[in-house]
């Protein structure tokens, strides 16, 4: 796995048997609510490296620098390409942040999709963004999200309130999750502004630690193991985004 160390804890490591590859990156884009990672240019190096000793490349989403760089060393190497893409055009407040989108899918982006060897996609509506792009149906098909049942699994009752507990959540409230960076994208605010006093939202994620109240809870970022915890805890979980 190439991917980049946006953050000062991420190091090159071998996690469970895969070898991860963190290159230096800056990520000020962020700022604008656009996670588009500038890469060092010794990801070419890796790259190189990397590609000539695979025998299938797999890219997550046409829009990255990561992702064209890695088509065509790819192609250069002669290796087969498949491609999962994530999301089509992601609603933005900015019309430069809009338009830089376009230009992607209709220059390199486009490019990646036509020339994959497999897409992939979770849901119809990106699908659709691709079909729209004039790619052959059948260089593409559809694999939902799945779920690993051994780790997510429905608790107990006194175990779920067990972890409330120990969460400091309200016993007498239905708890509400969201899980996600705090971003338009997501949905952050059309959570935040449906908070009453019938229910307690629960926000797992976000680079900021927001305030709590009787009606919120920011518990920030969270390891895998503690979020599977939090997805226990609670009784609804919302996923608002509108893109994705």
């Amino acid at each position: 796995v190439i991917t980049s160390d946006t953050d000062k804890n991420e190091k090159s490591a071998l996690m469970s048997g895969v070898n991860v590859i963190r290159v230096k990156a800056l990520n000020f884009l962020e700022r604008i609510h656009a996670p588009f990672p500038i890469f060092s240019p010794t990801i070419i190096y890796h790259l190189l490296n990397e590609v000539k000793k695979a025998d299938v490349v797999h890219i997550h989403d046409a829009f990255y620098i990561s992702s064209i760089l890695a088509f065509f060393v790819a192609k250069i190497k002669g290796k087969p390409v498949l491609l999962t893409q994530h999301v089509s055009m992601v609603s933005h407040t900015s019309k430069t942040i809009i338009a830089i989108q376009k230009i992607v899918y209709s220059t390199y982006g486009y490019l990646i999709f036509k020339y994959s060897n497999l897409i992939t996609v979770y849901n119809d509506r990106v699908g659709d963004f691709i079909l729209n792009k004039g790619i052959d149906k059948s260089n593409m098909c559809r694999v939902p999200n799945g779920v690993d049942t051994d780790f997510y699994f429905k608790p107990a009752n006194e175990e779920k309130i067990r972890i409330k507990k120990e969460l400091g959540l309200d016993l007498n409230k239905k708890i509400v999750l969201f899980v996600g960076r705090f971003v338009p994208k997501k949905g952050f605010e059309k959570v935040l502004g449906a908070q009453d006093d019938k229910y307690q939202i629960v926000f797992v994620g976000g680079d900021t630690k927001l305030k709590n109240t009787d009606r919120t809870i920011f518990l920030g970022k969270l390891s895998k193991t503690d979020v599977r915890r939090v997805y226990q805890a609670s009784d609804l979980f919302v996923l608002p985004s509108n893109s994705e």
